[in-house]
């Protein structure tokens, strides 16, 4: 995962050997605590934040006995948002969402289309789960 998000970024280890990005950030939502109800109603309780991101490689981790993740690089138009949230249980989450501005390459007959009466090409948002990992970087305007 970390050499694909590095050539995506065309980014190096930094001079110390480490794995480390310097100049990328990894976003991720807050796991849930273990007293949560996972399905229940939630609120946004702030103004979303955009996440400046001209450039993002997202990582899902996948069913698998070891943990192995499908990572991409999304669309250069999609939006990134850290939201607040509260859950009807008082359960806080700091949960970061993708917004795919543009929707045409979808299947037309994905879900979210019947689901929202919306067209390919309208904009499609979706929470990334507690595992996955958004990376973005650090300084957008040095992209």
């Amino acid at each position: 995962m970390l050499d694909f998000v590095r050539q995506s970024f065309k980014t190096s280890a930094t001079s110390n050997g480490d794995q480390l990005f310097d100049d990328l950030k990894v976003l991720s939502t807050s796991p849930l605590p273990k007293s949560a109800k996972v399905f229940q109603p939630y609120k946004i309780i702030e103004q979303p934040k955009r996440v400046p991101s001209p450039k993002m490689t997202a990582c899902h981790m996948l069913t698998y006995p070891y943990a192995l993740y499908y990572c991409h690089n999304p669309d250069p138009e999609n939006r990134v948002y850290e939201i607040s949230l509260v859950g009807e249980d008082g359960t806080r989450v700091n949960a970061i969402s993708s917004c795919h501005m543009n929707s045409n390459a979808f299947d037309a007959d994905l879900a979210v289309f019947r689901m929202f009466n919306i067209t390919p090409g309208s904009p499609v948002c979706h929470f990334l789960s507690s595992d996955g990992l958004l990376w973005v970087p650090a300084n957008p305007s040095s992209i």
